[in-house]
């Protein structure tokens, strides 16, 4: 069976993506037919784990962290779950995704997640690829000289008819409603203004100087003893679960 076009173009450009990053399972491949790119990329096979494995280790390179060495295991099942699961902590699939992970889903469906994976690896620019001679080429044909022409040395004039007349008719219209928003917009902070100043005069407390002073409450700070202790309790929780593998400190006490 043929393969469409579009996802011909995708595998190239994901095949392209993974040489730009140094991807070393595509070394000595020299792959140049888009149907063998798409094959490499959308066929369940243990090379195409291994390298949806590379990716996933560049994204989280952190080598004290769990899932890394996981990604690395030998376990197939083990290693597609925790794929799964790093593709649902980026938003881009769900856990029990494992057709995607193994290459079971529709070629176009995997093609876009190994895509968007790929553009969170450093060094690779799968999102800004731009064909520069093609550019250049459209640039400098002979329908568009004239209007690089005009890119170049820009002006107003002269101006389509339509145009002309509608700059003209509206131009005194713009600057008078401009005037008038602006008497209207001082006209309102005016008004906040003394009405600012009325709430000013009503609330005495603030020009009274002398204030009674603070009294000590055992019970508010029995309170606020027990707020913070449970406070420090829950973050104690969510420090050993989340927080602890990127940090090298003890979770507090």
């Amino acid at each position: 069976m043929a393969v469409p076009f579009e996802e011909q173009q995708l595998a190239q450009k994901v095949y392209a993506a993974l040489k730009a990053a140094s991807c070393p399972l595509i070394f000595g491949l020299h792959l140049l037919e888009a149907d063998s790119m798409h094959t490499l990329l959308c066929t369940p096979s243990q090379h195409r784990t291994e390298i949806l494995a590379w990716i996933c280790n560049c994204i989280n390179p952190n080598p004290k962290n769990v899932k890394t060495s996981v990604i690395q295991s030998k376990d197939p099942d083990f290693q597609t779950k925790e794929m799964a699961m790093l593709g649902r902590e980026l938003m881009l699939c769900k856990a029990e995704d494992f057709d995607l992970i193994q290459g079971h889903v529709k070629p176009l469906r995997q093609l876009h997640f190994l895509q968007e994976l790929l553009t969170l690896v450093p060094g690779c620019f799968t999102e800004s690829e731009v064909d520069e001679e093609g550019l250049l080429n459209e640039l400098y044909a002979d329908e568009n000289r004239a209007l690089l022409t005009h890119m170049l040395r820009p002006t107003l004039n002269p101006w389509p008819a339509h145009i002309k007349y509608f700059s003209n008719d509206k131009t005194s219209s713009v600057s008078q409603t401009s005037q008038q928003e602006s008497a209207d917009v001082a006209a309102l902070l005016r008004a906040a203004g003394r009405v600012l100043k009325d709430l000013q005069s009503e609330c005495e407390f603030l020009h009274s100087e002398c204030q009674s002073p603070a009294v000590f409450s055992p019970c508010a700070l029995r309170v606020a003893v027990s707020d913070l202790c449970q406070l420090t309790a829950a973050f104690r929780r969510v420090y050993e679960t989340d927080f602890k593998d990127y940090c090298r400190r003890k979770a507090p006490r």
